[in-house]
């Protein structure tokens, strides 16, 4: 197994699109996309469950337009207006 902290950028993505394919309408992960998606990329479901709370976090975070998901700072200002 490997830990999340060795787990290589090509990997997180695949698990996040892998993830994103079964994100449902009403706002959650389908049953077993955890598991499903730690057999995928060879790691335990905790690390799966940690890497989606904080990708789920940021996405909810820049829907609310309170976070700049590619910088991790917080936007003080609108730099258009």
């Amino acid at each position: 197994m490997v830990n999340r902290k060795n787990l290589a950028y090509e990997k997180r993505l695949s698990l996040l699109h892998f993830l994103l394919q079964r994100y449902t309408k009403n706002g959650a992960l389908a049953r077993g996309a955890l598991a499903a998606g730690a057999a995928f990329v060879s790691v335990v479901k905790s690390t799966v469950s940690w890497l989606w709370r904080g990708w789920h976090l940021k996405h909810v975070a820049s829907l609310n337009g309170k976070w700049d998901v590619t910088s991790g700072k917080k936007i003080m200002h609108d730099p258009l207006s």
